[in-house]
């Protein structure tokens, strides 16, 4: 009779089971992985008499936001590992009374007064951006800091140890006297803040200024936004490193409301006259959108892939959409009014 080696065996099936799990965990990993992977955008939808909800679309998939009794607005989303991140507000139906929020895989946080418009998250750390009683503020993990009185703030990038936010200053540059180089008054100046240090972007001699969105690659900061000129027209404005590029001429009403780098490569999407557009360091380029007008809000590139969002009318209803390398995908079947604020792809 042959000698069984127990110990052997014992190994043997130890190891298989080793195997059996290591490989099991590896799958799901990757199964997660696969479900955060794709495009995600992030919107709302207008459900009439005042009532919203906020939108996010995984791969085209639609997800709805909802608060009990209020309305919900998603303006910002971002995607870490495992977890999709929505900034935005929330309202009592049938009232001005905005609280800023932002979801967690679909949970609210919701916070007092406040606007809630930009959101980013570097590493364990949620970073956010929006105003509250009148202030610029941003937030870091719920705790908040006020930048500036009065502004208001409109886009945050974390870079390294570093926390750029783009906004708007509610003051008039003084070039004269005991207060020349500081801001008071009325008059709206783009500014980005760096770790809470202001530069202006503007000098306050202008009627209105904006900023949109902030992007940082390597040593360079990118602002789009936009300036209006002495005609009372806006004209689509990239700010790098503080100097302004015009991307329009004023001829008609313009915007730039998203900015991103990829290498040498400068997007920023915008709108011209009632066009959605994107342009390419400095070059535009008209997405297709029919003939009853339409805006792009945001872009992101992937592996040479530019995804825009924004939004076509057609006539009747907005519809939210993107558009891949220029062709457009719709998001929505014209129901109800629709619009995409926001884009990330992973």
């Amino acid at each position: 009779m042959r000698q069984v080696n127990l110990t052997a065996l014992v190994l043997n099936f130890l190891l298989v089971l080793i195997s059996f799990f290591c490989q099991k965990k590896s799958d799901n990993k990757n199964q997660r992985v696969q479900q955060l992977s794709g495009v995600f955008v992030a919107g709302g939808e207008d459900l009439g008499n005042g009532i919203y909800n906020g939108k996010i679309w995984v791969n085209n998939a639609p997800q709805t936001l909802t608060s009990a009794n209020q309305s919900v607005s998603i303006t910002s989303i971002a995607v870490s590992g495992n977890d999709i991140y929505a900034a935005g507000s929330v309202n009592d139906f049938g009232t001005n009374d905005f609280r800023g929020a932002f979801w967690k895989n679909g949970n609210a946080q919701i916070f007092g007064a406040t606007t809630i418009v930009s959101i980013a998250v570097d590493g364990n750390d949620v970073y956010m951006a929006g105003d509250s009683s009148g202030s610029a503020c941003i937030w870091k993990n719920g705790v908040m800091r006020v930048l500036s009185s009065p502004a208001e703030a409109t886009s945050i990038y974390v870079s390294g140890s570093d926390v750029y936010t783009a906004g708007i200053s509610h003051a008039q540059y003084l070039t004269n006297g005991p207060l020349a180089g500081q801001y008071v008054g009325t008059y709206p100046t783009a500014v980005v803040w760096k770790n809470g240090v202001p530069q202006y972007l503007t000098d306050g001699s202008v009627d209105v200024a904006t900023t949109t969105s902030v992007y940082v690659s390597g040593p360079d900061v990118y602002v789009a936004g936009g300036v209006r000129n002495t005609n009372n027209v806006n004209v689509a404005t990239l700010w790098k490193n503080g100097v302004p590029q015009k991307y329009t001429t004023g001829s008609s009403p313009a915007g730039a409301t998203s900015v991103f780098v990829d290498g040498p490569n400068v997007y920023v999407a915008g709108s011209d006259s009632s066009e959605a557009v994107i342009w390419k360091n400095g070059i535009k380029e008209v997405l297709p959108s029919g003939t009853n007008g339409a805006a792009a809000t945001s872009v992101y590139v992937k592996n040479g892939n530019v995804y825009v969002a924004g939004h076509v009318y057609n006539g009747t209803k907005y519809l939210a959409v993107i558009w891949k390398n220029g062709v457009i995908q719709y998001l929505t079947d014209g129901t109800n009014n629709t619009l995409a604020s926001a884009i990330v792809v992973k």
